[in-house]
This record gives structure tokens, sequence and C-alpha cells, in this order.
């Protein structure tokens, strides 16, 4: 089991959060009503990587699958775990570790990967601590600011087994994402993950702060991946495979439209978030982030390159003491590939 230093701490993590769902159901299938519309509802986190949700819905895609869809939005994808097990929302996405929380719990489904963030999340470190100092040394010496038990702690844990150093001597600050970058800029910590659009302060200045890791320099494959709910799954397949169609139209778009296209969509949806970043942030933001069309998702989860990301989170987890034991992440793909698959055959 890993073994860390953590200075602070007062997080849910997903272990908590499992707590909240024992004994709840998977309800709230969908069902079309008299005008031939399948009314559901999809979580989201209210930061730019649920663009794509939003998108799906701006483009129309969703009301060409005859599809009313409401985004629900929460700070992170933890808050989401209990009101998707009642049944109040049947898609989205929330989040690899909840992901794989819903799963073990009441059966949520994955069904492929939306994007990774192998070049979003980012360890940074002041450069003055960096001065006479290895990132080795610096990384075993100064406290790290991370979110606790999620895709950002995994990274910082590969980036410091990449680099040679113990998690043992690893020191956690466990804050909120904005508390990073703000603890960095006040110089109250020299150390921190962070992700766009949130770290731009950071990015745009690499005199004070070094970009030392991310997922491509550690080896770690960092997933978000889309999913539905089982009732809705099993109740409504041909809306759920709509549904899948549409939002991966909506990748689609931005990986084939020109970026000056996207970009004002982009700030439409930030506004529609309450966060306000400037253009160049934006455009940062979708520079960093890897999207998946509906084929090359498939093609992942055939290909066994999804169970492999997931079971890195999971093992993570599992080594933190947020889970007792694996989650059967192959079982988990396999009952994923039907539903993405599902989704092909509707588009073909």
């Amino acid at each position: 089991m890993l073994s860390r230093r953590t200075s602070a701490a007062g997080f849910l993590t997903a272990a908590a959060a499992a707590s909240l769902i024992t004994g709840c159901s998977s309800g709230g299938g969908s069902t079309a009503d008299a005008d031939g519309v399948t009314h559901i509802t999809a979580a989201s986190q209210s930061n730019p990587t649920g663009f794509s949700l939003w998108l799906a819905e701006e483009l129309g895609y969703f009301d060409e699958a005859e599809l009313d869809v409401e985004i629900q939005y929460a700070e992170n994808g933890g808050a989401l775990l209990a009101s998707g097990a009642a049944g109040d929302w049947q898609a989205g996405w929330i989040g690899a570790p909840p992901l794989l929380t819903g799963y073990d719990s009441w059966g949520l489904l994955p069904t492929g990967s939306m994007l990774t963030e192998n070049k979003n999340i980012i360890l940074f470190m002041d450069n003055d601590v960096l001065d006479g100092s290895s990132p080795a040394e610096a990384l075993a010496s100064t406290p790290v600011g991370v979110v606790a038990n999620s895709v950002s702690a995994q990274l910082l844990f590969a980036c410091a087994d990449s680099l040679g150093v113990e998690a043992s001597d690893i020191e956690t600050v466990p804050l909120d994402p904005a508390a990073i970058v703000n603890g960095m800029l006040n110089d109250d910590i020299d150390a921190g993950v962070a992700f766009a659009a949130g770290n731009w302060p950071l990015v745009e200045d690499p005199d004070k702060y070094a970009q030392v890791c991310d997922g491509d320099k550690a080896g770690a494959q960092l997933i978000d991946p889309y999913m539905i709910t089982p009732a809705f799954w099993s109740e409504n397949p041909d809306a759920a495979a709509a549904y899948l169609d549409a939002v991966y139209r909506a990748n689609e778009y931005i990986l084939d439209t020109p970026q000056e296209e996207v970009t004002p969509h982009l700030m439409d949806f930030l506004d529609s978030i309450g966060a306000d970043f400037p253009e160049e942030v934006a455009e940062y933001s979708l520079s960093v982030k890897n999207y998946f069309t509906l084929d090359e998702a498939l093609e992942q989860m055939r290909s066994g390159a999804f169970s492999d990301g997931l079971t890195d989170t999971a093992e993570f987890l599992v080594d933190a003491g947020v889970y007792d034991e694996m989650p059967d992440i192959e079982a988990m793909t396999a009952e994923g590939i039907d539903v993405l698959q599902a989704a092909a055959d509707y588009r073909n």
C-alpha cells in the first residue's frame, strides 16, 4: 500500500461517496413521451472538460436524436454519485474515480473515452525549489498541493515513480483546484498538480513555474470516460445509443472544425457555467485535451487500452486505501463495449 505524509485533510473521498449510496438502486430509466422525445438529465462537472456535453446540445445533436437533455452540474464527480444512484440523472461524465465507485455500487457503465488528459494535468514547481536541486530531490522535500484521491493525485504518484521518488517521501497538501493555484501564486506552496483552465497563471509564467511532469512524461493514461446508468441502458437502449452518438458527434466537431470556429462556442459554455476566462485561456484549454471519436473510443475499448487506463486509476485508489479491493475492470469494460457498439450501430 502507498504510504505518504499528509499535512491536511477534509475531502469527500470516493470511499465516503460510496458509503452515501450503499443500499441505493439505480432508478430513473427513461421512456419517450407522446411526441417521441426522450427526456433525460446528464451529469457534468462545472469546468472546461464538460464542454463537449454542452456542445452536443448547442449544436442541436440532441434535438436531432429526439432527446431533451438537461445538464446537472456539480463541482466534482463525487458529489454526483448519490443523485445518480437515486435516478436523478441517466448519463454524462463524472471522472474516472467516481465512475469506478458507481460501477461497484450500482452498476454505472463506462461508454468509452470522452477524452484523455495526459497533457492537461500537470505537476508544477516553483523554479526556486529547483535551483540547485533535481526534480526528484525537490519532489521528495517539498509539500505538494493536490486534490485528494483524484486523477490528479494519480498523476502525482505516477510522476514520483517515473522520477524514482518513493511514495512515502511525498508530503501532500489536500486542496481544491483553485486553492492549489492560488497557493502557488501566493508562495504558500511551492509545488502543486493543476489543470486547465485554472492553471493558466502558472502556464503563462515559465520563468517562475516549471512544468515538471504530466501524464505523457509519467507514462500514465488519464481517462475521462463517458458513462450511462444501467437503468437508462436497460429501459431505453435506443435512446442511450442515440445519446452516445450525439456526444461523440460533439467530440468530432471539436476535432474537425477550425479552432477559430470552436472557440466562440467554448466561450459561451464557460459563460454558462460562470467561468470567466479570456479567449487565450479557452484556446489553451482546448489544446491540452485529447478528444476521441466514436470509432476511436470503441477501438480503445476493444484493444484493452481503455481498461488498462482504468486499471491504473483503480490500482492507485486501492493502494491509497480508498478501495479494499480492485473493481472488476474487465467486466465493466465488457458491458460498456456493448453499449458503445449499439451507438456505432445506431450511427451506421
